[in-house]
């Protein structure tokens, strides 16, 4: 390399790490702009946690939650992990689908990959009387964070949408939206439960950081 183009290189070189702190500044400033003007993604989410609980087909969840509540929600587990639990695979299950696209919106691949949902959108009347409880199990606690970030709303019907909550769990995302009766804090325990418990609720202790995660603030 000649001694012109070493100049050169330098000199570009210096100009880069000149302009660094001011590009990063900039960026740190359009964010906090972003946020202060009402575009913070995650405004109205309780952050259960961002990694737990570890990838698991929710089947147990489902009767935990039941035995929470104290009632038959009408819940089942579509899933493509191991066929031998849940009611049946999430691919091709059209039933449930048309069912959940008449009420929320569904992932589809390949922006999501999904491995599995939990819900109760094909009792109707079990929707009526405790609400519709839709969990979607991603394949990576990416897919979950994405999804919540860049799905609004969830529901078609403008009031479920307005009554709804989101918690994010991991590879988790949990939606509900009350009906006659409103399950909201027994929804809320459930999912520090299964993330802190993820096997089993028999001697589960919620540790603090779980039991305490609020809901993000709008800016």
């Amino acid at each position: 390399m000649t001694r012109a183009k070493v100049v050169a290189a330098l000199v570009c070189l210096v100009a880069v790490v000149a302009a660094a702190p001011f590009a990063w500044g900039y960026v740190s400033k359009w964010l906090k702009v972003s946020l202060d003007a009402g575009e913070n993604p995650y405004a109205g989410i309780t952050i259960v946690h961002r990694q737990l609980p570890p990838s698991t087909v929710p089947d147990e969840w489902a009767d935990r939650l039941e035995k929470q509540v104290g009632t038959d929600l009408g819940l089942e587990v579509r899933q493509d992990w191991r066929p031998d639990q849940g009611d049946g695979p999430w691919t091709g299950a059209s039933v449930l689908r048309a069912a959940l696209e008449g009420q929320v919106r569904v992932p589809e691949a390949p922006d999501f990959r999904v491995m599995g949902v939990l819900t109760n959108a094909r009792d109707a009347k079990g929707v009526a009387e405790h609400g519709l409880i839709y969990l979607i199990w991603f394949q990576t606690p990416v897919d979950a964070d994405s999804w919540i970030r860049s799905t609004a709303p969830v529901f078609t019907d403008p009031a479920a949408e307005k009554a709804s909550r989101t918690w994010w769990a991991g590879f988790d995302a949990v939606h509900y939206t009350p009906g006659a009766q409103d399950h909201t804090d027994a929804i809320d325990h459930w999912v520090r439960s299964f993330t802190a418990c993820p096997n089993g609720e028999q001697g589960c202790s919620i540790p603090e950081h779980l039991a305490t995660a609020g809901v993000t603030p709008a800016p």
